[in-house]
C-alpha cells in the first residue's frame, strides 16, 4: 500500500474506533464501510474487521462494566446460541455477489437506525427465550457478515425499552466481543496472518482511540450527532457496494 492510503486508513479507523466505542460498539460496520470505500472487497477484510471489532468492543465493555451498567443474566441468555451460531455463520458459504447484496442491506439498515436513533420493531426481550432466539439469529448474521452484531442488537434493546442507553451499550459491547471471537474461531491461523499482515500498523492507534472513545462515551449522555455522522459513512459505503454489484 502507498503512504497516502496508509495514512487514510490510520486516521479513518482511529476516528471510527473513537466514535463507535463512545456508544459501546466495536465499529465493524464503520470499518467495513471505510474498507469498501477504499476499494477492498468483503472477502479481503473479514478477519481484520473482526479483530479490530473485538479489541475496541472489549475496551468499551470493560469501561461500561466498571461503571456498573452491565447485567450478567440477560447477557448469558443472549450468548447461549449466539457464539456457536456466529461460528457456524462464519463458515457459511455465500457467493460474492450475494454477500455484497446482504452487506449492502445491512449497511443501509444500520445507517437508517443510527440516523433515526431507534428501531420501531418490538421484540420479546423481557423473556429469556426471546433473548436466546434473538442472540442466536444475530449470532448467525454476525458470523456471515463478519461483524459482532452490536449494531443490530442495540436498536432491538432500545426499541423494546430494555434499559437506558448506557445499559444497552454495556450488553452490546460484550455481545460484540464474544461474537467476533466466535467468528474468528472459524478461521485458521494462516488465514488470520495473511489478511492482517498489511494492516498491523493500525491496531495500536485504533486501540488508543477506542479507549478514549469508550471513556468519553461512558461518561456522557449526548450521542445523537455522532450517530448521524456514522450513518452517513455507512450509507456512502452501501452506495459503493450497490455500484460494484451492478457494474457501475
Amino acid at each position: 500500500m502507498d503512504s497516502s492510503l496508509i495514512l487514510i486508513i490510520i486516521v479513518g479507523f482511529s476516528a471510527l474506533a473513537f466514535l463507535y466505542a463512545s456508544v459501546g460498539h466495536g465499529g465493524a460496520s464503520g470499518y467495513i464501510a471505510l474498507f469498501i470505500l477504499l476499494g477492498f472487497t468483503p472477502q479481503e477484510i473479514k478477519i481484520p474487521v473482526l479483530i479490530l471489532n473485538a479489541l475496541v468492543a472489549s475496551i468499551s465493555a470493560i469501561q461500561f462494566t466498571r461503571l456498573g451498567y452491565f447485567q450478567w443474566k440477560p447477557f448469558l441468555s443472549l450468548v447461549l446460541l449466539s457464539v456457536p451460531m456466529a461460528f457456524w455463520g462464519s463458515k457459511f458459504g455465500i457467493k460474492e455477489s450475494w454477500l455484497n447484496v446482504v452487506l449492502m442491506l445491512f449497511l443501509w439498515y444500520s445507517a437508517w437506525v443510527l440516523w433515526k436513533g431507534k428501531s420501531d420493531w418490538k421484540f420479546p426481550v423481557e423473556q429469556k427465550w426471546g433473548l436466546i432466539l434473538i442472540g442466536g439469529g444475530l449470532g448467525w448474521l454476525s458470523g456471515m457478515l463478519g461483524i459482532g452484531g452490536g449494531i443490530l442488537l442495540t436498536p432491538i434493546l432500545m426499541a423494546s425499552k430494555w434499559g437506558n442507553s448506557k445499559e444497552v451499550s454495556a450488553q452490546s459491547s460484550w455481545f460484540i466481543v464474544v461474537n467476533s471471537l466466535g467468528g474468528l474461531a472459524a478461521t485458521s491461523l494462516p488465514e488470520i496472518q495473511h489478511q492482517t499482515q498489511q494492516f498491523w500498523m493500525i491496531f495500536p492507534l485504533v486501540l488508543l482511540c477506542g479507549f478514549l472513545g469508550a471513556r468519553w462515551g461512558s461518561l456522557k449522555s449526548k450521542e445523537h450527532q455522532l450517530k448521524r455522522i456514522m450513518s452517513i459513512v455507512l450509507a456512502l459505503a452501501s452506495l459503493k457496494l450497490l455500484f460494484q454489484t451492478i457494474g457501475i
